[in-house]
């Protein structure tokens, strides 16, 4: 199967070749993230959606390359269960491998199980919109439409898949959170309370005397994020914050 990639790929990217290829270890992991062309597309289309934020440039790399390498890895026990390539990754009938290949590296990781295991979750998801946009570009219809059914399948199966790893995760942050030591000093959040309201209270009365800009609306408008967040900053849940 010949798969035409976009003109503007990563090789053509001088910037991505420099910040995030050339960065990547010369290990089996490294050298798989070079050269396999689905872990490249997919990672190269986050990278074109984060690089024009200049001020967070070497976070985005670091990122980026975290992710190459965390598909890389499934990709790898993927190819060593099924002997198949990486884009046969992405069809029904080689579910049974994929859920394989996610299992072994969960079992064989020291570190955070959960984390990891909702990580690659999120990572193939992403994996399948960009190849359906790839495969879509190059009119190959019946593999825009396994994808879709592969989504369809993976939606019904996530709860059992993933469901205790994102639950345990969302737990774990909330824990956080609440311990003494993340919380802010008492004072402080005091201050800037009295800080947001002051501001809030001068910024409507220039609206009211000059008038609505964006400028002015954006300023009040972050005010008031602050306020609400820091109001409800004790609270874990999603919904309060």
């Amino acid at each position: 199967m010949k798969i035409l990639l976009a003109s503007d790929g990563p090789a053509s990217d001088s910037d991505f070749v420099m910040n995030v290829l050339n960065v990547l270890g010369e290990d089996s992991i490294g050298k798989k993230c070079r050269k396999d062309w689905v872990i490249l597309e997919v990672e190269y289309r986050k990278y074109l959606d984060k690089k024009h934020d200049q001020s967070k440039k070497d976070e985005t790399s670091k990122n980026i390359r975290s992710d190459m390498r965390l598909l890389a890895q499934v990709a790898i026990e993927f190819n060593q269960l099924s002997s198949l390539k990486t884009e046969d990754m992405f069809m029904r009938k080689n579910y049974k491998f994929l859920v394989q290949a996610i299992d072994q590296i969960i079992e064989s990781s020291p570190e955070d199980k959960y984390g990891l295991k909702l990580a690659m979750g999120w990572i193939i998801k992403r994996a399948m919109t960009v190849l359906e946009g790839v495969y879509s570009i190059n009119e190959q219809d019946s593999l825009v439409h396994e994808l879709d059914c592969l989504r369809k399948a993976m939606h019904l199966r996530w709860p059992g898949l993933f469901g205790g790893a994102q639950f345990k995760s969302f737990q774990r942050r909330n824990n956080d959170l609440r311990l003494p030591s993340a919380l802010l000093n008492p004072a402080d959040m005091e201050r800037l309370s009295n800080f947001n309201i002051e501001s809030i209270f001068h910024q409507t009365q220039l609206i009211q005397e000059t008038g609505l800009d964006k400028a002015k609306y954006v300023k009040l408008r972050n005010l008031m994020v602050c306020c609400l967040t820091l109001k409800n900053g004790r609270r874990g849940e999603e919904s309060s914050r």
